[in-house]
């Protein structure tokens, strides 16, 4: 604190990974804490005794609130999100987290970390297009905006709006595009397909055709007796 009482003291011992070579590499290693009880004037790392960073946390905490989605929109292909946000110690740089939860709020998946706006305006824009998120129920989308300082943290919830259902995304694994089979013979089919809603799609929800001819059904099917041009 401001009179140099340490407030918490947090031990960490980072594992040393193991390398094929002897380049010297680049560590990152994250430790979380309870925020200790008093209001902290520094922060310091230390290895053993010998401080080898620091930080000095303004007093204040950032605020942000959400104007775009604003509620009761329906989303296809384009989100459009936009908040603001500010902090009231001047020297303190904004890094933002968003998250999306298609179910009001129950869970939350990352959309961006360590996103920096503009640095001219307390207005930041971010757009997705295309929206590749989970679908949601009617007005049950939310989007949570977390503004932090590097040590304090300001948080916002947008109004509730909805994301229509995605359509799965699916990919031909074999034959190869531009691959050519003699006519008769038999052809093996590998595919696979997600979906934003359910993750991997299984055997039954996958299906396989040749010129609107259904061949067969699965993530793997054998294509036998197509004619020459097929």
């Amino acid at each position: 604190d401001a009179a140099n009482n340490v407030l918490a003291d947090n031990p960490v011992t980072p594992i040393e990974p193991h390398f094929h070579d002897d380049r010297p590499t680049p560590l990152v290693f994250i430790t979380t804490f309870p925020a200790p009880t008093g209001t902290v004037a520094r922060i310091e790392l230390l290895q053993d005794s010998t401080v080898i960073d620091s930080r000095t946390p303004g007093a204040s905490t950032p605020t942000v609130s959400i104007s775009k989605p604003a509620g009761n929109e329906t989303i296809d292909n384009t989100l459009e999100l936009q908040w603001q946000a500010s902090d009231a110690d001047p020297n303190d740089v904004l890094l933002y987290a968003v998250q999306y939860s298609p179910d009001n709020g129950l869970h939350w998946q990352s959309i961006a970390n360590d996103f920096v706006g503009t640095g001219t305006s307390n207005t930041v824009n971010l757009t997705l297009n295309p929206v590749s998120l989970p679908g949601s129920l009617p007005n049950q989308a939310r989007i949570r905006v977390a503004a932090s300082d590097g040590y304090h943290t300001g948080i916002a919830v947008s109004q509730p709006f909805t994301v229509k259902n995605r359509a799965p995304d699916a990919a031909i694994l074999n034959p190869a595009s531009g691959q050519t089979f003699a006519a008769g013979e038999s052809i093996p089919l590998q595919g696979t397909a997600t979906d934003p809603e359910e993750g991997g799609l299984n055997d039954s929800a996958l299906s396989w055709s040749v010129d609107g001819v259904a061949v067969g059904t699965g993530k793997d099917a054998l294509a036998a007796g197509l004619a020459p041009g097929a």
